[in-house]
């Protein structure tokens, strides 16, 4: 089996990998579909700036000892927690503290313990609530504020993260091609009567 392009982004998928672990089944049949995949959260977020809206530091050199030139920070907090962390273990860092958290918000509103330095922070993309040794814990992908306002915008979406239609025909041959070759599957099971064919 070869890889699966993205309709929308171009990702190249294992197309083992994509059916079998590494996207859940809901997201393997919209790949399959044609709707995009979780790399450019299914044609919903700027494939070059990965949806932060801020040129990656890559293209122009200006690192955030935050988010390492990134733009963007995982975080992560307990399912019944107000404490916004994120790093790894032993540079784990408090983000700042939110209580709810809707499964389709664009933004949350961070503030320090005190209830000071309330800032909008831009949401990405929503994971799963996974289980961990600490208990249940949510994982957000958010924009990072610490080089928001220093970072140029992103050259592809004007510094909006949005996703951009003129992206939207490059990859419809290399999709169609590789859903070919790389499944033994019928496509025209995900295709049949969509707008591709």
């Amino acid at each position: 089996m070869s890889d699966i392009v993205c309709r929308k982004c171009g990702e190249p998928w294992n197309s083992y990998g994509a059916r079998d672990g590494e996207m859940t089944f809901t997201e393997y049949k919209r790949f399959m579909c044609g709707d995009g995949c979780p790399a450019c959260n299914f044609g919903t977020i700027c494939t070059q700036c990965r949806g932060t809206g801020r040129e990656p530091a890559a293209f122009n050199g200006i690192e955030c000892p935050e988010c390492l030139g990134g733009r963007y920070l995982i975080i992560r907090a307990n399912i019944d927690g107000d404490v916004w962390r994120y790093g790894y273990s032993p540079g784990i860092r408090i983000l700042g503290y939110c209580r709810a958290v809707v499964k389709s918000s664009k933004t949350i509103t961070m503030q320090d313990a005190d209830g000071s330095n309330r800032r909008e922070i831009r949401v990405i993309r929503h994971y799963s609530i996974k289980r961990t040794r600490d208990g249940s814990i949510i994982e957000l992908m958010v924009a990072c504020p610490y080089c928001r306002d220093s970072a140029p915008p992103c050259q592809w979406c004007k510094g909006t993260g949005e996703y951009h239609p003129h992206q939207e025909g490059e990859h419809i041959d290399e999709f169609l091609d590789s859903l070919m070759d790389g499944t033994d599957e019928d496509p025209l099971a995900y295709l049949g009567g969509g707008d591709l064919l």
